[in-house]
């Protein structure tokens, strides 16, 4: 199958085209009701093959969110506890888990201040199976996750183990999370304990709680027993997948276009990577220089590189990234587009800059130098 991305002012499209799989009662079943947790879509035929066109105006795709959000604890067990209920949802419409296609680039998310809503992609066109997509969703998440923090790290490789065997389901996920979540109540409940009984000055709270957390631990050593084999197994199965010691700065996963002769941004790697010139828009907004990749542009203070305060700003809204050399520029799906030279770009377009380009993140101009 074949992913593309087509934007126009007001819409941004997802396109999948491939190989009709016939899905029978599923298409009434898709006309007579609209099912919240799918993503919309209309179909249409181009040069004998068939097209699905997903509106993912405003909302952000699993591959987005790790990357700008990080992979936690949190939103590990947030997004596996969504997408298990938005499959029990399917269900009440007897959509069938083979007509769904889940990857990192398929399923979409949209944030609100205090929830999160997932957004599933029915696509009945050839494509692999359940349990495979799980996989390539963990070794997405591999990927993504921050080497340097080892205990989150180890619990993705737990999570990886599990997704290697030849039998196993999105719950067993869930429920290795649900643990982790268990465990992290627990030392919260531990510490709220102590920090109360030492403001009364109750020391006895501490020996009774250790009594007591030794009990709960037997459950969890259970879980850890075998820790430290499989961990060797898949910390030396990290090297296969990723034998490149600095692949997770460098790693892209979208086919890039092809440099062109034109010079570009620092293809020299000892020179400065560039700089962005303010020229107008926003509100007090300013130069920046392109010092690493990727650097991030958008509204969210602590999430981007570069803040720009403009209201049509989205929260995370474009990057610009290294690849073999030359420069790219990427929408993140913003809600008011990124403009290069006064040409709307669309979502995961990688669009190579070179000096004196102007680029306009929404209503912000600036000035490649």
């Amino acid at each position: 199958m074949d992913i593309t991305y087509k934007r126009n002012p007001n819409q941004n499209y997802m396109i999948i085209e491939g190989e009709y799989v016939d899905v029978g009662y599923e298409e009434k079943m898709l006309q007579e009701n609209t099912i919240d947790v799918l993503l919309g879509f209309y179909t249409m035929e181009m040069n004998g093959y068939l097209q699905f066109w997903y509106d993912i105006s405003g909302k952000k795709s699993l591959r987005d969110f790790f990357e700008q959000e990080g992979v936690t604890k949190e939103n590990l067990y947030t997004i596996f506890r969504l997408i298990s209920e938005a499959y029990l949802r399917l269900s009440e419409f007897l959509i069938r888990e083979e007509a769904i296609y889940m990857d990192p680039d398929t399923v979409f998310l949209e944030q609100h201040k205090s929830y999160i809503v997932v957004f599933l992609c029915y696509c009945p066109l050839s494509h692999c199976d359940y349990l495979e997509q799980l996989r390539n969703i963990m070794r997405f998440i591999i990927a993504a996750v921050d080497h340097r923090q080892p205990e989150i790290t180890e619990l993705c490789y737990e999570l990886f183990a599990i997704t290697e065997q030849r039998s196993f389901s999105l719950g067993d996920l869930l429920l290795r999370l649900k643990d982790e979540q268990k465990e992290a109540q627990i030392e919260i409940q531990k510490e709220d304990i102590i920090n109360a009984a030492r403001e009364v000055g109750e020391d006895f709270f501490e020996e009774e709680l250790e009594a007591e957390e030794t009990e709960k631990r037997g459950f969890f050593d259970v879980i850890m027993e075998n820790f430290t084999n499989w961990r060797q197994k898949y910390f030396h199965r990290k090297e296969e997948l990723f034998p490149e010691n600095d692949m997770l700065e460098d790693l892209e996963f979208d086919e890039m276009e092809s440099a062109t002769e034109t010079v570009l941004l620092a293809e020299n790697p000892n020179f400065c990577c560039g700089k962005l010139m303010y020229e107008g828009g926003g509100n007090g907004d300013k130069d920046y220089i392109i010092s690493h990749s990727p650097f991030r542009i958008g509204s969210k203070e602590g999430g981007n590189d570069a803040v720009l305060h403009s209201p049509v700003v989205s929260r995370y809204h474009a990057k610009i990234y290294k690849r073999d050399g030359v420069y790219y520029l990427e929408d993140l799906n913003s809600k008011n587009g990124t403009y290069l030279n006064g040409q709307m770009i669309s979502y995961h377009e990688a669009m190579p800059i070179k000096s004196k380009d102007t680029i306009s993140f929404a209503d912000v101009v600036y000035r490649v130098v």
